[in-house]
């Protein structure tokens, strides 16, 4: 990756596990707790046949609910990594995401 934002991705997702998976500490215990579930704010496109990580920020709605906002920008804007709180993953089979529907978190 050649970008910033795409460069910490790919860090967050990737390079930091397997520095922590060498350094024998394997997956981390409270993983789990740095994912959140949230409610879409919007549709998300994506083009089927790759794996897509969107960057979002998070807000508590007026019913309660936590929603997940996406945050666009090029992946060379540092700041829309400042501005997000998490990812959302759509898999490689899925052609987006819809309004409404819940998201797994990824916590930066």
């Amino acid at each position: 990756p050649g970008h910033v934002t795409s460069a910490m991705i790919v860090f967050s997702l990737f390079v930091e596990r397997l520095i922590k998976k060498i350094g024998g500490h394997g997956e981390h215990p409270l993983e789990e707790i740095w994912r959140i579930k949230a409610r879409l704010s919007r549709n998300v496109a994506s083009a089927q046949g790759r794996e897509d990580y969107i960057r979002v920020r998070l807000e508590k709605g007026k019913d309660g609910a936590i929603y997940a906002y996406p945050v666009l920008g090029k992946s060379g804007l540092i700041s829309t990594m400042v501005k997000a709180h998490g990812l959302i993953k759509i898999d490689m089979n899925t052609e987006g995401l819809e309004k409404g529907e819940v998201v797994d978190v990824i916590l930066f």
